[in-house]
Formats: structure tokens, C-alpha cells, sequence
């Protein structure tokens, strides 16, 4: 019986760090330089990103999370399915619980 709550306690702790508010298998994507803007709300349907923490490959419904860029290169895959390849020195990803992603880098 013990098992059976800490295991529906476990489940409730996993869905909420989902983010809740994706509906799609797109998310909107701004994407942006100290001199220019990639994208702007673009929606797209991954992306994958060099992080301090290694490779990390973001869809739909991915964790909020904060992470630091290192130099590399950021792949977007778009709506459409092309892919684009950008270059980046340093810079910052932020993933919101509403699906958005915003980047920052250099």
C-alpha cells in the first residue's frame, strides 16, 4: 500500500514539471543575436543545442529549463522540416513551461 501512494505521489511530481500548455508538435521559437533576429515567435519543430551540460535536443513539451550555451552548432529543425545550422560562441537557452523557447547567443 506504501508503494502504490509514493508511486501515484512520483507520477503527479513528473506531470508537473511538463510543460503543460503545448498542444502541438510545434513550439514558437525566438532565436536571436546581439545584431540580428533569427526567428521571431517562428514556429518550429526541434532544436538541438550545445549546453554546458552536453547536447540537448528540445521538442514539444520539454522541461522548463535555463541553460548555458557553449560554442557550437544550434539546429532548428522548421515547421516545414528543413533544417538550419547556426554557429554560436556562447549564450543562454530558456525553455518556459508554455513550450516557448528563447535563445540567446552570440
Amino acid at each position: 500500500m506504501a508503494f502504490r501512494s509514493l508511486a501515484v505521489r512520483n507520477a503527479a511530481l513528473c506531470r508537473r514539471a511538463l510543460a503543460t500548455e503545448a498542444s502541438s508538435n510545434t513550439f514558437p521559437l525566438t532565436f536571436a543575436s546581439p545584431y540580428k533576429a533569427f526567428f521571431d515567435e517562428a514556429q518550429v519543430k526541434q532544436i538541438d543545442v550545445p549546453t554546458t551540460t552536453g547536447h540537448v535536443g528540445i521538442l514539444p513539451q520539454h522541461v522548463p529549463t535555463i541553460a548555458v550555451l557553449l560554442p557550437g552548432v544550434v539546429s532548428v529543425t522548421t515547421e516545414a522540416g528543413d533544417i538550419q545550422k547556426f554557429f554560436i560562441s556562447s549564450g543562454t537557452a530558456t525553455i518556459h513551461s508554455d513550450s516557448s523557447v528563447q535563445i540567446l547567443a552570440e
